[in-house]
């Protein structure tokens, strides 16, 4: 049990790649001996979705290689099938040079990282191998413990109170300006529509905040910068064409306020700039210029 092998179920049609790889795989275990840290690895390569989804019902795997030039533009519907069908296992998506734009959009659905095949060796490979599948076991850990929404892949509301203070302290203690983000579609929003909008402020504030799914139609980031930001400026730059409205409020460290209150805060310059029939389906709402007053913590 203790050498049982790392398990890869490889998705592609190019046989370079193939032979790439098992290549990779072959120097993996000509020098896992003398690395403690490289498991024994089998690679299982298939040419078609299909048979990739029948090897998944039918066998244990651990990580999964996807061919990103396999599906002729399919390669979203592939993603989202096998999620579907292996949500619980590491999905790295094989590249050319030209298609990175692709695997960094995947990297935000849900994928746990990239490789360029022409660039593909042993130890970077089996670097990238270990460290996905650590990071899809704290991914499966989180979502167990309902901090993870599933249909996005953000935080919860659960989620971003398990970590929002403490983040906001830490960039306030760095001299970073810390803002909370209420971003809101209209209630017949697509599904599509709310993904474009998660995967919009996950591409915004991943490296420097958090970002939540906290109701069906209710998305909330909190953004960390050296300096306030015009935060709805971004989102009409990002989020055209899409109905929305949204709440930006600072949250000032000495403001004494948890979480929840910046959260009502916004929620309230929300309601009270509800929008008439009249106006425009976008509605946008700069508010960082009156954060203060309403930010009462509470007692």
């Amino acid at each position: 049990m203790a050498d049982k092998p790392l398990k890869a179920l490889l998705i592609t049609g190019d046989l370079e790649a193939i032979a790439l790889l098992e290549e990779a795989f072959t120097e993996i275990e000509e020098i896992r001996y003398s690395r403690g840290w490289i498991p024994r690895c089998e690679l299982v390569p298939v040419e078609r979705l299909e048979e990739a989804l029948a090897a998944l019902a039918s066998e244990p795997f651990d990580v999964i290689l996807l061919d990103a030039s396999l599906l002729d533009g399919r390669l979203l519907e592939a993603f989202a099938r096998l999620r579907a069908a292996a949500r619980e296992l590491p999905l790295i998506i094989l590249v050319e040079p030209e298609e990175e734009a692709q695997a960094v959009s995947l990297l935000r659905r849900g994928a746990q990282d990239y490789l360029i095949k022409a660039e593909i060796d042993c130890l970077p490979l089996a670097r990238t191998l270990r460290a996905a599948i650590e990071r899809q076991r704290l991914w499966n850990a989180l979502e167990s413990l309902a901090l993870l929404d599933e249909l996005t892949g953000l935080l919860t509301a659960a989620g971003l109170a398990q970590f929002a203070e403490r983040h906001a302290r830490l960039a306030a203690a760095a001299g970073r300006s810390v803002q909370l983000l209420v971003v809101e579609l209209e209630r017949e929003h697509e599904i599509g529509d709310l993904l474009r909008a998660a995967e919009t402020l996950t591409a915004l504030f991943s490296e420097t905040g958090l970002v939540g799914r906290t109701a069906a139609a209710r998305l909330v980031a909190l953004a960390v910068t050296e300096r306030p930001v015009d935060l709805i400026r971004l989102l009409h730059e990002r989020l055209a064409g899409l109905a929305w409205r949204a709440a930006a409020v600072a949250w000032p460290s000495d403001s004494g306020a948890c979480l929840e209150d910046v959260v009502d805060a916004c929620e309230q310059l929300l309601c009270e700039n509800e929008p008439s029939q009249a106006d425009s389906p976008t509605h946008a709402l700069a508010l960082d210029d009156r954060p203060r007053r309403h930010l009462q913590p509470r007692r």
